[in-house]
């Protein structure tokens, strides 16, 4: 069973900034493994990039895994921020620690490019 977790705060949440998710990782002809997004009429999907086929390292799924998972993994992790900050708003207790907080909210500047 999925847990609902609420939508973001205006504190956690900015306009998104990449290419809208979902996206899928798809093995090419030449052996790389593309990063795709939904597209549009036009163009069924856009290309985010390549996990190049040089990369013979057996990492080289998990990376393309990884990187298909980013638009989800920011959006999880906007929420359980918004989440943890409404409760301490409402000064009930959070449910992050204090360096838990700091290493989300860390990630999260990283990945806006912004400041930690």
């Amino acid at each position: 069973m999925k847990t609902q977790l609420t939508q973001p705060t205006a504190s956690t949440a900015t306009p998104a900034q990449h290419t809208p998710g979902p996206w899928k990782a798809k093995y090419a002809q030449n052996m790389s493994i593309g990063i795709y997004a939904p597209g549009d009429e036009i163009y069924h999907h856009r290309k985010i990039c390549d996990v190049s086929p040089k990369d013979i390292s057996r990492e080289r799924v998990a990376n393309a895994r990884l990187i298909a998972a980013a638009p989800e993994l920011l959006a999880a992790l906007e929420a359980i921020l918004s989440d943890h900050e409404k409760c301490v708003a409402t000064e009930q207790p959070g449910f992050l620690t204090e360096k838990q907080e700091a290493h989300a909210l860390a990630a999260l500047a990283a990945a806006k490019g912004g400041a930690a």
